[in-house]
């Protein structure tokens, strides 16, 4: 390939609009809690779903026995747990066991992906401190932050693939430029075939360039902002000026809030560096 970023970017963009990439698909118990309404949300029906994977229900176990939920005593049915954490920490929970398990593994890259991986949490985090801030829905913030950049991975494991099958090494820059390039449109494909709202698509689309949104622009420029602070956090590890502050004016925040937001972002970097 003569000019290996620019191939490949053609190559995997062909691919995708004809359907030929290899789409994860998230789990019947993701997808079913995803489209339960709060009114038909009772912890023992809840719990029925959950236990149908096993290893999903202990790590919701995990999660209401932890420091962040402090129970007084060790809470030891799924029931119990459900009805602590309520239906919008659940989906939490699931979709992001559900999503990790299935999209950010790519063998070979395994460093890269977790990085990839945190970036998406804590931007789903400061997602929902951005949401809290404006008093605005903090679940479908979190949801929209986690999700950003899910095409990113696919985008990945189909440039590894085109690879194998061309017979040639995948160079940094190539794997860099492409992800750039196309994760966008490919988590929007991702989306559209797990039938996920259309705000979740409009975020994950549309998160580089907010103004191209024609809906939800909201919910957009919340995702942007949080995307852009969660990499400042890490890698400016928040020295200097906050990034995104156009996002922040439109959002109708102020530096308060931003400051707020900012010292969130950097206690739960700190927690996860711990591994809390």
């Amino acid at each position: 390939m003569s000019d290996q970023p620019l191939d490949l970017i053609a190559a995997l963009s062909k691919r995708a609009r004809a359907g030929k990439l290899s789409l994860p698909v998230l789990s019947i118990v993701a997808m079913e809690l995803l489209a339960t309404k709060t009114e038909d949300a009772d912890a023992r029906s809840l719990a029925e779903r959950v236990q149908r994977d096993p290893s999903l229900a202990a790590h919701v176990l995990r999660v209401a026995n932890s420091a962040r939920f402090a129970p007084k005593v060790p809470i030891v049915s799924l029931t119990q747990a459900i009805g602590r954490l309520g239906l919008g920490t659940l989906r939490e929970i699931v979709v992001s066991v559900a999503v990790k398990g299935s999209v950010f593994k790519v063998r070979g890259h395994e460093a890269y992906v977790e990085q990839l991986w945190a970036h998406a949490l804590l931007t789903g985090r400061l997602a929902q401190e951005i949401a809290r801030a404006r008093r605005a829905n903090v679940e479908a913030a979190f949801l929209c932050g986690l999700l950003h950049d899910i095409g990113a991975p696919v985008a990945l494991q189909g440039l590894v693939d085109l690879c194998q099958e061309a017979g040639v090494c995948l160079i940094e820059r190539a794997m860099l430029q492409t992800i750039a390039g196309l994760h966008q449109e490919i988590g929007a494909a991702m989306i559209e075939s797990w039938r996920l709202a259309d705000w979740v698509h409009a975020c994950v689309q549309f998160h580089h360039d907010p103004e191209r949104a024609t809906k939800h622009q909201d919910l957009v420029r919340t995702t942007a902002l949080a995307d852009a602070l969660a990499y400042w956090l890490v890698e400016e590890e928040g020295a200097g000026l906050p990034p995104g502050m156009e996002h922040a004016a439109a959002l109708d925040l102020y530096d308060e809030d931003i400051e707020s937001i900012v010292t969130r972002g950097a206690a739960l970097q700190a927690d996860h560096k711990a591994g809390a």
